[in-house]
């Protein structure tokens, strides 16, 4: 059985609510394009923290939960919505364990490039359920958005890291 601490439970609830009031702030900062919302992505702050706190397979459990967790407190919630919300975690989540590997010291580089995988997975997965091409020209945006997004993810997490004393194990 896995040894599991009351700290880590403690750091993850901590990770999780904060994510989701973070998720939900989002929406009033949100910049509005072509008749979409383009959100900065800051409520991925949690799980870069969780991923350097904790792990990278804790990381992809409190991304998960915050998706699904956000999603019930939605007003218009459908199966499409979490499964756009999902596609973008997980080719976030691949991309950044990729990054992390390669390159765990460079926080900003990771976040980048999870934001820019989030924007892109979401728009494959709207691709499914709308099939248009047109929907492709968003794609520059998107990568723009992602890249300045994960900036400011990443340069926050890189601040705040330090702060914290240690690990948690």
């Amino acid at each position: 059985m896995q040894n599991i601490t009351v700290r880590k439970i403690t750091i993850f609830a901590l990770l999780l609510g904060i994510g989701i009031i973070l998720h939900f702030l989002e929406i009033y900062i949100s910049i509005p394009v072509g008749g979409y919302m383009v959100k900065p992505g800051i409520a991925n702050i949690v799980v870069l923290f969780c991923l350097y706190l904790c792990s990278f397979r804790d990381a992809v459990f409190l991304a998960f939960t915050r998706v699904l967790v956000s999603s019930l407190f939605e007003p218009s919630i459908t199966i499409v919505t979490i499964c756009i919300s999902l596609g973008g975690v997980i080719l976030s989540l691949l991309c950044m364990g990729i990054v992390y590997a390669i390159r765990s010291q460079n926080i900003v580089i990771i976040s980048i490039a999870g934001a820019i995988a989030h924007n892109i997975g979401q728009l494959i997965v709207v691709l499914v359920f709308i099939p248009n091409k047109y929907l492709l020209y968003y794609v520059p945006l998107l990568i723009i958005s992602g890249f300045f997004g994960g900036l400011i993810t990443g340069w926050i997490v890189t601040l705040s890291l330090p702060k914290i004393q240690q690990p948690v194990t």
